[in-house]
């Protein structure tokens, strides 16, 4: 469901911290001169697995803030299939992993730090038989026309505008992922977005900084959001069906499907002319037997059920348990995650340590060192092999480490099997 988020760390601590994390590696580094002061500023940039940290000027406003900030650019659904797409399902479970991935990563603990400033959400999902051509027929996102995309074919993008200028905070897109990768979805496969670039608008989802994206709850504020966002859509149907009407109705239909129509109703001084309209051409559509705004709704509705399903009181998510798929679209999916409290590396279970916590760390290896010392210290034999170094303090530390090696570097632990009878273990890079 989340497709990207950008964050803005601006705590002096904190940027001291992440800008030396040792899977950060140099991207690029430019310089710009200021348009409004004339002095030249730089940008630097590091990247791990596609997900870009970028070093630029910044203008405190607290205390705890300096003049510079880093601005991470992050995709997850793309980070979710090796960046290669993000053309397949990618359901509420799947972003909380994810996230919860590159939580643990980087050792995020103090989520305040880490807020989002800019947000995008939405789905894949068939429509019928309409493929690539269902993108050129004019629709609208409230009295907004949905737009060519400058940088994709057979995408749309539609947003509202603020004294004749376009307002670029908040958006809706639409596009045929089936196009963009068909080597990962059904070839009619379509994608619907919502975009927020302002805090306060991210904020009415429930959405403050990257903590609150491990939490279910927001993703049922999402798919509410996304649902609502539907019923706003407009779309004029190039061939609409006839025959049950009267020659007077079918006139009326005809004048309807006129882009012309539409574009006059928007011009008008009285905003409540467009709305006017719409429920009239939509009560004319109902006595087709075709309602395409309709059938367009309910596909969404009952594509987001797949993703996050009703909630109910009994019950709470917790778990990547059954999910139901779509086999049209899953053709990409990668990551598989059989226990989400199992180190993927070692084998033990990390229940004691941080939720977010997906390899095994400080906290763990101490508990296995009270618990069992003898695979404590055949864990040390397995891994401890060079020379300690000035980073790693403590025998903790440099076995932490090591498993974050073993992790990125693909490399298996040669003896996980017979050390810690692992055999359910899912060691698929996520």
């Amino acid at each position: 469901m989340i497709d990207y988020i950008q964050i803005w760390v601006t705590n002096t601590a904190e940027i001291t911290t992440l800008w030396k994390h040792p899977l950060l590696y140099y991207k690029n580094k430019i310089e710009k001169v200021s348009k409004s002061t004339g002095e030249i500023y730089k940008k630097q940039t590091r990247e791990f697995e596609g997900i870009t940290f970028r070093k630029e000027p910044h203008y405190p406003t607290k205390p705890n803030e300096g003049n510079v900030r880093i601005v991470i650019s992050f995709n997850p659904h793309y980070w979710f299939n090796q960046n290669k797409h993000n053309a397949n399902n990618f359901n509420a479970l799947d972003s909380i992993e994810t996230i919860k991935r590159f939580v643990s990563i980087f050792n995020i603990e103090t989520f305040s730090h880490y807020p989002i400033n800019n947000l995008e959400y939405g789905l894949n999902f068939l429509f019928n038989d309409y493929d690539k051509e269902f993108i050129g027929y004019n629709i609208y996102h409230s009295r907004n026309l949905f737009i060519q995309d400058q940088e994709h074919r057979y995408a749309k993008r539609a947003h509202s505008y603020t004294n004749g200028k376009p307002n670029y905070f908040s958006y809706a897109k639409l596009y045929c992922k089936g196009f963009q990768y068909p080597e990962y979805c059904d070839k009619n496969t379509l994608r619907f977005e919502m975009g927020a670039k302002q805090s306060k608008n991210i904020r009415t989802l429930g959405i403050k900084n990257i903590g609150d994206l491990l939490n279910i709850e927001v993703y049922h504020k999402l798919k509410t959001s996304l649902i609502k966002n539907t019923s706003k859509i407009l779309i004029i149907d190039e061939y609409p069906i006839l025959n049950e009407l009267n020659s007077r109705d079918k006139k009326r239909l005809i004048n309807y499907s006129n882009s012309s129509f539409w574009y006059k109703a928007i011009q008008t001084k009285r905003s409540a002319t467009f709305n006017e309209k719409k429920e009239s051409y939509i009560k004319l559509l109902d006595r087709t037997t075709f309602n395409i705004n309709t059938e367009f709704q309910n596909k969404i509705r009952e594509k987001l059920e797949t993703l996050l399903p009703e909630k109910r009181k009994d019950s709470i998510i917790t778990t990547k348990g059954d999910k139901c798929k779509d086999s049209t679209l899953d053709k990409g999916r990668i990551l598989t995650f059989s226990n989400s409290r199992i180190c993927p590396v070692t084998g033990i279970n990390i229940s004691m340590q941080k939720q977010t916590s997906l390899l095994l760390s400080n906290t763990g290896l101490k508990h296995l060192e009270k618990s069992n010392i003898i695979k404590f210290n055949e864990l040390k034999s397995i891994l401890l092999t060079g020379k300690p170094n000035r980073y790693e303090n403590t025998i903790y530390d440099q076995l932490s480490k090591q498993i974050r090696n073993r992790y990125y570097s693909r490399q298996p632990i040669d003896n996980q099997m017979l050390l810690f009878n692992a055999s359910n273990i899912n060691t698929t890079r996520i």
